[in-house]
């Protein structure tokens, strides 16, 4: 008999949408750790412009940041512990290991003073790190685990300085909203920053499910993702929180263009989308499978087998038919009892 081949389901086209930044060109710079590359997108209609990946020196970049003059590009590459700069062709001018799990990254900028680069370590470590713009080999621990208290920071992920110059971010793990006073060159390291006061709790709310970004708007407020889809607003002194829209769960990192519109990656699901004031979303680059690799077949009556893909951060249930997707299972990168940990087969 003769085989046909038929296509029941595509992809994103973008193997995982981590980290985004706009450039000095106004166009949308997006890390994807997993699709081992940095993606330059048109941020009105989804064009990919340009990327680099393995070639380019660029390897597993979960997050990424311009320097306040535009001219460079760092990169957090978190497969490999290094951390990158590379100019706006993409040529790579320094490449540092600094520790396991390097992934959020920012700068600070103060008037009439040297833009300051900062680091935290995520999943395969914990930490906050300064490191010197100039020389990438050169930084240091503001905030490190010990033996008593190995997650210090409980994995402070996607993060933005405010006004009052603290750090504002998320704790993945103690699923809270935090600010850390970053301190000076110099300072002695700690170990226990909730204790000294180096960090406070923002907010601590309990339906909190899996925070990953906080970044400062034009309004002056944090807007806060959760993994779990929902967007919120949050006054960063008062710690109050609201509810501004919700999206598809697997939400990874936000960024502002140029006018104050917001931007949104989905790591799940590799998809980029942009909120307008209203809370409504409309779609810049779509989603999907960003990773498929094991499959496996549920035979069923009248030829509708159940066909399921592992996808690393989910399982997808797709009629075997029509190609419909029927089901979606959530993988957790944190292992939580009964529950499915990321399936690759």
């Amino acid at each position: 008999s003769k085989a046909v081949l038929k296509t029941i389901a595509k992809g994103a086209k973008i193997h995982g949408t981590n980290g985004i930044y706009f450039g000095p060109d106004d166009n949308l710079y997006i890390a994807s750790f997993y699709g081992g590359n940095i993606t330059v997108m048109n941020k009105q209609n989804g064009k990919i412009l340009k990327q680099f990946g393995v070639g380019d020196g660029v390897l597993g970049p979960d997050d990424l940041v311009f320097h306040p003059d535009g001219q460079s590009l760092y990169f957090t590459d978190i497969i490999t512990g290094f951390v990158g700069r590379m100019t706006l062709d993409g040529t790579v001018t320094d490449y540092q290991y600094v520790a396991d799990g390097v992934n959020p990254i920012t700068f600070l900028e103060v008037e009439g003073e040297e833009p300051r680069l900062f680091m935290a370590l995520d999943f395969q470590g914990d930490g906050l790190f300064e490191l010197d713009p100039d020389n990438l080999s050169n930084f240091r621990a503001i905030i490190e685990p010990s033996t008593t208290n190995p997650f210090p920071l409980g994995f402070f992920n996607a993060f933005d300085f405010g006004p009052d110059g603290r750090l504002y971010g998320p704790s993945f793990l103690f699923k809270q909203v935090v600010s850390v006073d970053v301190g000076e060159w110099g300072d002695t390291p700690t170990s226990d920053p909730f204790g000294d006061g180096t960090a406070i709790v923002v907010n601590g709310d309990d339906d909190w499910d899996y925070p990953v970004a906080a970044k400062f708007g034009p309004d002056g407020l944090l807007t806060v993702l959760d993994q779990n889809g929902k967007v919120w607003k949050v006054n960063h002194e008062t710690g109050t929180k609201t509810l501004f829209t919700t999206l598809q769960p697997g939400l990874d990192n936000l960024a502002f263009d140029s006018d104050g519109t917001l931007y949104v990656s989905n790591a799940d699901f590799g998809w980029i989308i942009q909120i307008l004031p209203s809370g409504q979303a409309r779609t810049i680059s779509g989603g999907g499978m960003i990773g498929p690799q094991g499959v496996a077949v549920l035979p069923g009556a009248n030829g509708k087998d159940a066909v399921f893909v592992g996808n690393v951060f989910r399982m997808h249930q797709f009629n075997g038919l029509s190609g419909k997707e029927e089901e979606v299972y959530k993988g957790y990168l944190v292992p939580e009892t009964d529950k499915l940990t990321m399936p690759f087969a």
